[in-house]
């Protein structure tokens, strides 16, 4: 058993696909929120819960091309298409799958999540046909389709979350899965949402002290259960914390992302957001003469406001005061309209 840099704790060897989402390489590639199942811990947001949208990453898109660009404005070297169920929109994922694969070759590793109730053998031929590298599933129980995927030379994986007072029985479903002789399980850390929490609440899970999202006991149990793995199985065992996706997935894409899309003069933090400093000005006159006073500096006008980088902030201030207008640090995320995250109004 050995614990990773970004917390995770590993027992055998870490998934590839889960590799590379916590070096921030994957692309997550929510295909719809659809789902056959109702699970109670399912921590989907409401705009994605059992609603037929799509995102590339944060951004919401309408189509697989889109994707696409997103794939590459992080260079992205896997994706996980994800849910929902992807395969309640087979077509839809077996399209994007092909797509991918097409757009950024052989090499780009394409895993998928599934309930695994509509993973039919003729589906899960066609994913394979498709490129699909590895398939997820979310099951408590062994199902013939694991040895399905299995036979058509898929890697072939079960995830579920660790209830806290499931011990015993995801002891037991590791020795089932161990029998079957799937290659790896991963248990993630219970985690509470706004779509959740009361359905958590009311079971009587709670929230852990030091952690505005993962559950009390959850990591506790998933320890226990690992360290059965290890001395009674050969399973890869894989304990993700709540942690990792905000602490290294999301900021290490957002850092992938911004380093392709940041301007001149934007510069990007070691947490994947845009630095610059904008002055804002009361009338079109006072912005032609602070242009006139920039000089080569690469700066940027929108509307009514002078962009300049963070090494220009001094410039900025006497700009401002000079010409009567205010000068902010302001930091954005990489994301298609720049959402504002801070704002800072500088002065002498």
């Amino acid at each position: 058993m050995r614990r990773l840099p970004t917390g995770s704790v590993v027992v055998g060897e870490l998934p590839l696909g889960c590799d590379l989402c916590q070096r921030g390489l994957k692309l997550v590639l929510f295909i719809t929120g659809l789902c056959p199942s109702r699970c109670f811990y399912c921590p989907l947001s409401r705009d994605r819960r059992y609603v037929d949208v799509m995102f590339a990453n944060e951004v919401r898109i309408s189509s697989v091309s889109e994707a696409l660009e997103e794939a590459h404005l992080m260079d992205a070297q896997g994706t996980g298409v994800t849910g929902g169920d992807p395969l309640v929109v087979l077509e839809r994922t077996l399209e994007a799958i092909w797509a991918l694969k097409r757009e950024l070759g052989s090499d780009h590793h394409v895993h998928l999540y599934t309930t695994g109730l509509a993973a039919t053998p003729a589906a899960l031929r066609r994913l394979r046909e498709a490129g699909l590298d590895e398939v997820r599933f979310h099951v408590f129980r062994p199902t013939p389709a694991l040895e399905e995927a299995r036979r058509l030379g898929l890697t072939v994986g079960v995830e579920v979350p660790m209830l806290p007072d499931r011990v015993e029985e995801t002891v037991k479903l590791l020795g089932e899965l161990d029998r079957v002789g799937v290659d790896f399980v991963n248990i993630n850390e219970l985690e509470f949402t706004e779509t959740n929490a009361l359905s958590l609440l009311e079971r009587g899970y709670e929230l852990r002290e030091d952690s505005p999202v993962a559950a009390k006991g959850s990591r506790e149990a998933a320890m226990a259960v690992l360290e059965w793995a290890e001395s009674n199985t050969g399973l890869n065992v894989h304990f993700c914390p709540a942690s990792v996706k905000d602490a290294f997935q999301t900021r290490l894409r957002l850092y992938r992302r911004a380093v392709n899309v940041a301007e001149p003069y934007e510069l990007v933090t070691d947490d994947g957001t845009l630095l610059r400093v904008e002055v804002e000005f009361g009338d079109a006159g006072a912005l032609r003469r602070a242009l006139a006073r920039t000089g080569a500096l690469a700066c940027a006008v929108e509307g009514a406001k002078l962009v300049l980088s963070v090494d220009a902030a001094e410039m900025a201030v006497e700009l401002a005061e000079s010409l009567g207008g205010a000068a902010y640090l302001r930091e954005y995320l990489p994301t298609p309209g720049r959402t504002l995250v801070r704002s800072e109004r500088l002065a002498r």
